[in-house]
């Protein structure tokens, strides 16, 4: 658990946000983030119980900077951003590679509010949803969804969590 917890601080010092919201969110992130890792790390025989606990508080403290960047935010990027929260509940439901063509891509986001994620012009406001969307992933490949494995939910996990470091410029 050190390990896990020298990540968090790690982590945190390095996004270190200006909000005091923002700044609960990403610790929250990345304690939960650390946790995981360290589930992974070790292949911890519960895994795959103590995973979804973690990985809600993953995705609940994503779709909270979410909800404060859309606030910010004008069209068309904020009507993206806020439909990803309107769908949260799809999201979490949808399998490994739908997770990734339909939210991580961005073809159901594209097809439903005309918003390309794959467009690097857009790429600062796909990072909120990837943060949301790679905890998600990583569960998946913990579950051995789709085939996936440990070593795959290792580098979900490892995307999501740069995604959060990401945001601190967005955010600051």
């Amino acid at each position: 658990m050190k390990s896990a917890m020298m990540i968090a601080v790690l982590f945190y010092t390095a996004v270190g946000f200006a909000n005091p919201q923002y700044d609960t969110a990403a610790k929250d992130y990345a304690a939960a983030g650390s946790d995981l890792m360290n589930l992974i790390n070790t292949k911890d025989k519960d895994i795959k119980t103590k995973a979804p606990v973690l990985v809600k508080k993953m995705t609940d403290a994503a779709t909270k900077v979410i909800e404060l960047i859309a606030a910010k935010e004008k069209d068309p990027a904020k009507k993206m951003l806020s439909y990803v929260i309107t769908k949260k509940s799809d999201i979490e439901k949808a399998s490994f590679s739908s997770l990734e063509k339909d939210w991580h891509d961005g073809a159901t986001v594209k097809k439903d509010t005309g918003f390309d994620m794959m467009d690097e012009a857009n790429e600062k406001y796909t990072d909120p949803v990837h943060a949301l969307v790679h905890p998600l992933m990583t569960l998946k490949a913990i579950e051995g969804n789709e085939g996936k494995t440990l070593k795959e939910a290792k580098e979900e996990l490892a995307e999501g969590l740069e995604q959060m470091k990401g945001l601190a410029k967005m955010i600051k």
